[in-house]
């Protein structure tokens, strides 16, 4: 039976480590604003300090847990690679919760219509979820018809009185909404103890805290979702929004004081996009923060000048995307307009300014060659990076690569949606080429810049000693 008169909310998620879900940050934030008590239940899948000793939590753990906290309603933040996990729960749930269940995040963005035959399933959010998540509660609470509200799709039953395909919503101003609410995940374990999934030392010797300054990226490539979130939009303005830079240094410096943080991860997929905004945020973040911190770029974006402001006030590690060392595949296939020998260069500049760098690298996309793999592996022994990340490529739900690997025959139809194929770190998702791809990325594994070799382990041992110095002399 639905307790109408309740006001808590449990925001689930899956995770590996400690990874924090921006999403539930802010929609936790928001709820509490309107007077909504908020809750949180991480699902951790991998728990271990190797692939040989991981343990996913048992969903019947998850499900207890769910029973026992008996919420005013469910919200769960999905991914694609964890929607093997969530489709258990879903088909499992009704025997341990009867109350509203609303879904969202990335995966249910990019293929909102694979939820609509979720019985277990109440509200699906198809874009930015803070007014449409209060909506809802606040109809459910009421006993009102939840048809109409706008960012929603829900089907007809006890909340919604007709079939209901709302518009898509979003946030149009990021400083009229609260920032990331820390304190839901800082209850669990400390932000400050918190291991940085992004690194993965084998030990953590920094107090590192995540951070985002917008929503959005300009770029369109073909093996990401951003593409799908983007047709959303009205136009690429819209779709690209950041905090004012005082606003959100303020947010940043109350939260580092707080939580004793040494080091900021800065998370947007783009942070350097717009130059103007960047010189502002360097102002304020010197006088008032001036901690080291790293940032995720796009190679097109570098400048000497943009590299020495940043690098000034504590820029210390750059995250770029290669994907793909054959050009012409990577300008064909990713729509990733770089040529080698200007990576290159963008690469020395960050190099020359002291900033450690960090590669991510795909293998078995559609359509590879030995060439194109080979390639791969050549253009990192070229760069050099301090840590150089692989992963077998995943073909997330109706983006441009995805598509055409089903068009071309290298996945089934089902494959891209199918919950026990979807995607899978461990082995390519193409067959036809598949022991010419796990060569390739066994011979990536044993570069000295790899996962596999722990050069991670060295560059936090190498960060560790530049973030202490710039404690000692520079703040």
């Amino acid at each position: 039976m639905i307790n109408r008169s309740k006001k808590n909310i449990l925001f689930l998620y899956i995770a590996e480590k400690d990874e924090i879900s921006l999403g539930i940050g802010f929609l936790s934030s928001y709820v509490r604003l309107k007077k909504w008590d908020s809750e949180l239940l991480v699902w951790n899948i991998i728990s271990g300090p190797s692939p040989e000793g991981t343990q996913m939590v048992p969903v019947d753990d998850i499900l207890k847990k769910i029973a026992q906290k008996a919420p005013a309603c469910l919200c769960i933040s999905i991914m694609s690679l964890n929607m093997p996990y969530i489709h258990t729960l879903l088909n499992r749930i009704q025997n341990y919760y009867d109350g509203p269940i609303i879904v969202g995040g990335y995966h249910v963005i990019a293929a909102p219509e694979e939820f609509w035959n979720y019985d277990t399933v109440d509200a699906i959010i198809i874009g930015d979820g803070e007014k449409p998540l209060v909506h809802f509660l606040e109809a459910v609470s009421k006993s009102q018809d939840a048809y109409g509200i706008k960012g929603l799709w829900g089907k007809r039953g006890r909340f919604f009185s007709n079939n209901w395909r709302g518009e898509h919503w979003y946030v149009k101003n990021l400083n009229e909404y609260p920032y990331l609410d820390y304190e839901l995940f800082h209850k669990i374990k400390q932000i400050s103890k918190r291991e940085n999934v992004f690194f993965s030392p084998a030990k953590q010797t920094l107090s590192i805290m995540p951070a985002i300054s917008g929503r959005g990226c300009p770029y369109r490539c073909t093996y990401c979702s951003n593409s799908v979130r983007m047709s959303k939009y009205p136009n690429l303005k819209e779709y690209l929004r950041k905090y004012d830079p005082f606003t959100f240094v303020s947010y940043l410096k109350r939260y580092v004081d707080q939580y004793d943080i040494q080091f900021l991860d800065f998370l947007d997929e783009l942070f350097i996009y717009d130059k103007f905004w960047i010189k502002e945020f360097v102002t304020e973040y010197k006088k008032a923060i001036s901690l080291p911190f790293s940032a995720q770029v796009h190679l097109n974006y570098l400048d000497e000048e943009l590299c020495s402001i940043m690098r000034e006030c504590g820029w210390m590690l750059a995250a770029f995307g290669l994907e793909c060392g054959d050009e012409t595949y990577r300008k064909h296939y990713l729509k990733r307009q770089m040529s080698n020998d200007f990576i290159k260069q963008q690469v020395k500049i960050l190099q020359k300014n002291s900033i450690f760098t960090v590669s991510y690298n795909m293998m078995g996309m559609p359509h590879e060659t030995e060439k194109t793999l080979r390639a791969t592996i050549e253009l990192n022994k070229k760069i050099k990076p301090d840590l150089a990340m692989h992963f077998y490529w995943q073909p997330l739900p109706n983006t441009e690569l995805t598509q055409l690997a089903i068009k071309d025959g290298l996945i089934p139809t089902f494959h891209a949606y199918n919950i026990n194929t979807i995607c899978n770190f461990g082995s390519p998702s193409i067959l036809t080429n598949s022991e010419l791809v796990k060569k390739y990325y066994s011979e990536f594994a044993n570069l000295p810049f790899s996962l596999q070799s722990r050069a991670q382990d060295k560059l936090m041992e190498n960060l560790h000693q530049a973030v202490h110095r710039w404690l000692t002399t520079k703040r």
